[in-house]
C-alpha cells in the first residue's frame, strides 16, 4: 500500500471526491498500472500528511480524465 502512494510523488490528475470529510482522488501511473487513489489531508505535530482510504485500476472514464491532461 505504501508504494501507492508514489503516485502522488510522479505525474497525476486530482480532483475532489467529497465534501466532508474532504477528499480527493488522484489518477496517476504505478509502474504500468493506471490507478485511482482516494485520500485524506491531515494535519499533526509534525505537519501535513496524506491519509490513503482506498485504490483501484483505473475505469474508462478515470482513464480518459487522465488522457485528458497528459496526451
Amino acid at each position: 500500500m505504501e508504494e501507492v502512494a508514489t503516485i502522488l510523488a510522479g505525474d497525476y490528475v486530482e480532483r475532489i471526491k467529497r465534501d466532508d470529510p474532504e477528499q480527493f482522488i488522484a489518477i496517476g501511473y504505478l509502474q504500468n498500472t493506471l490507478l485511482s487513489v482516494i485520500y485524506e489531508v491531515h494535519y499533526d505535530d509534525e505537519g501535513e500528511y496524506i491519509w490513503l482510504i482506498t485504490y483501484w485500476k483505473s475505469t474508462r472514464r478515470e482513464r480518459e480524465i487522465y488522457e485528458q491532461y497528459f496526451y
